[in-house]
């Protein structure tokens, strides 16, 4: 909680000069997001032990891809809510030697995959916005090795997302953004085709383009 305060510190901060500067250019009522991410895994013990792997051994970031839907049917000077939806998937890979180098003793793959629905409020003008959101929908964070590869796909947990970021449109249509999200993932007991993992808060940093 105390991240999320400081978070939508820094937005509402950064949006409120050119808020009332240029609160007669309302923003725009449907924005779309296709941004590249990165996630950091940090390290489980419970799943290195089910894979019979060290925690050295498992990857600690994985690269992905989120796209957003975002309509904002309340708008006022400076002001917009509305919903998002939202689609990421990101994936990380170690692959893992012996000490000389010479034989791979283990490959190991970490994943997400998820959509979210969620509420966002945000705080600026048409050609710059920031934003705060919370969401919730069905997500997978597992882990596979070589020698265990996935079993059928892992069940979807219902997953509490929340944080924020920015846009800015130097173009008519096209604008650069960022976004900083916290996933809440819940604990999972191991199964013969799953590995056990420990309830664990990512944090997935992504940017790329909206448009408008």
């Amino acid at each position: 909680m105390r991240r999320l305060l400081i978070l939508a510190s820094i937005v509402i901060a950064g949006a409120a000069e050119t808020s009332f500067a240029q609160a007669n250019r309302p923003i725009p009522a449907v924005v779309f997001d296709a941004r590249g991410l990165t996630v950091g895994f940090g390290t489980d013990e419970i799943t290195a032990e089910d894979l019979a792997v060290t925690l050295v051994e498992m990857p600690n970031r994985g690269w992905g891809l989120m796209l957003g839907a975002n309509a904002y049917p309340l708008r006022w000077r400076g002001f917009a809510a509305g919903a998002t939806f939202e689609f990421l998937m990101g994936r990380g890979s170690r692959t893992n030697q012996n000490a000389a180098g010479t034989d791979v003793i283990s490959i190991v793959d970490r994943r997400i995959q998820g959509t979210a629905i969620g509420f966002t409020m945000n705080f600026g003008h048409r050609d710059g916005f920031s934003y705060l959101t919370v969401g919730q929908g069905p997500f997978i964070y597992d882990s596979s090795t070589d020698t265990r590869p996935p079993g059928p796909s892992p069940e979807r947990q219902s997953t509490l997302n929340f944080g924020g970021g920015a846009r800015w449109f130097n173009t008519a249509h096209f604008a650069f953004g960022f976004d900083v999200r916290f996933y809440e993932t819940k604990p999972v007991n191991p199964t013969p085709t799953s590995p056990g993992r420990e309830r664990r808060r990512l944090l997935v940093l992504s940017a790329g383009i909206s448009i408008r």
